[in-house]
């Protein structure tokens, strides 16, 4: 487990080191089969990554509840772009529907 002082780096770490791994990939492959599939697939990853080394911060206050809903849109945005914009109607209604079903805090008093 890595301690929490150092998990921003190694987020970072990691997207740098898949996005050298796409372009290194996709520049040294004289073929264009399997490893321009893997090397899009390195470059979708790194970039997420980035993303999330940028939100990390604000991340450490994240919502619990938000949590599913804002996964499953990461990995649908990451594996089908295209299909995402057709469940957005559908994403939509589940993040209110998760913000209406959130635990509240209960109230001292």
């Amino acid at each position: 487990m890595i301690p929490a002082a150092y998990r921003r780096q190694a987020i970072g770490v990691l997207s740098i080191g898949l996005i050298v791994s796409a372009m290194a990939l996709y520049l040294g492959s004289a073929e264009v089969g399997e490893s321009l599939g893997l090397s899009a697939a390195l470059w979708r990853v790194g970039l997420l990554l980035g993303v999330l080394w940028y939100a990390y911060p604000s991340l450490v206050h994240f919502p619990g509840w938000i949590l599913v809903p804002s996964i499953l849109s990461l990995l649908l945005l990451t594996v089908r772009p295209r299909i995402f914009v057709r469940f957005l109607p559908i994403l939509i209604p589940l993040f209110i529907l998760t913000y209406l079903l959130r635990p509240r805090s209960q109230k001292k008093g």
